[in-house]
């Protein structure tokens, strides 16, 4: 295995990103040979990595507000830029997220800075996702890039990697998901959400050309494609490109709607049980199959009074007004 070429945050970054997902004292290994050590062997280091994994998809936002509400509409990946936003807070308010090449360059950042042997790479979105419905492998389309994963592995086992994402959103895994191919999957949000990778060729591809594709489904619902991936390490000129297109074209989603959403930890941080989003001019809170939320924004006023008291993302008046006139805008 070689080594991390890409710097990771400083222990005093990590620190702080300790505090910004409330990780309980239990886990929060000192940055540097205490953490080492720790990521070095797989079960030491996974029930570390996936202690993160949680407490990161709990308390940081999957969000693209900064594309409706603010006077630039636009984002940064840049690797101070994201920690500045999601750690340190603008204006001494922090509660803020980002999506895939937000939230995960900033998990892949801190894991370095661990001691994790992490590679960053590129997704394809399947069409099911856009959809909103189980359309099975064999009948979807693939997007071109514009999703974020990251793989880690360990040093005694570096054969075998696990898939990390913090930046799907809903439906996107709670756990580290081993990179192999599995037919039957794991619990990812109980009581009935199920999810697995598989090895497989995807529709519009040579059919001795595999990918990895990330799987998911509700109770006995059929298997249903998120997204595929290769194991070719993508470079941070490559996801600046894919963000350049998230963020500016009419015809990404995020360009044209708000999306804030946050999963849902069980009392003992253990588990997560559900989540809570904001999708466009809609607000669900839901755990397990029970539905405790569901209703819909009718103002520009009501929405971002659920984005700061649900959320914890307080809008100034500058940030308000950025979605004047945008077709996102609640009228």
């Amino acid at each position: 295995m070689g080594s991390n070429t890409r710097p990771g945050y400083t222990p005093a970054q990590i620190h702080q990103y300790y505090d910004r997902i409330n990780l309980p004292e239990r886990y929060r290994h000192e940055p540097g040979n205490a953490s080492t050590n720790i990521a070095a062997q797989t079960p030491t280091g996974l029930e570390f990595l996936s202690a993160l994994q949680r407490y990161n998809l709990a308390h940081i936002p999957f969000e693209n507000l900064d594309l409706h509400y603010s006077s630039h509409h636009s984002i940064s990946i840049g690797a101070q830029e994201i920690f500045d936003k999601i750690v340190v807070g603008r204006d001494g308010k922090k509660g803020r997220g980002g999506y895939c090449m937000v939230n995960n360059a900033l998990f892949a950042n801190v894991l370095r800075g661990l001691g994790f042997y992490v590679t960053s790479h590129g997704a394809r979105i399947s069409s099911s996702v856009s959809a909103a419905k189980d359309i099975p492998l064999d009948k979807v389309t693939f997007s071109g890039f514009s999703h974020m994963v990251n793989l880690v592995s360990f040093p005694d086992n570096p054969a075998l990697k696990y898939h990390v994402d913090v930046g799907f959103g809903s439906g996107g895994p709670t756990f580290p998901v081993p990179l192999q191919h599995d037919e039957k999957g794991r619990i990812n949000i109980e009581p009935n959400q199920w999810a697995r990778v598989v090895h497989s060729p995807i529709p519009g591809t040579a059919s001795d050309q595999k990918f990895w594709v990330y799987e998911k489904r509700n109770g006995d619902s059929n298997w249903s494609p998120c997204y595929c991936f290769a194991e070719t390490e993508f470079l941070e000129s490559d996801f600046r490109v894919m963000n350049y297109w998230t963020s500016t074209s009419k015809d990404s989603w995020f360009t044209q709607m708000p999306v804030c959403l946050k999963m849902l930890l069980d009392d003992s941080g253990d588990r997560i049980v559900g989540h809570m989003h904001i999708l466009k001019t809609d607000f669900k809170k839901r755990v397990g199959k029970d539905a405790l939320v569901s209703r819909e924004l009718k103002s520009e006023d009501e929405r971002t009074k659920v984005i700061e008291e649900e959320f914890g993302i307080p809008l100034n008046e500058e940030e308000r007004k950025g979605i004047h006139g945008m077709v996102s805008e609640i009228a």
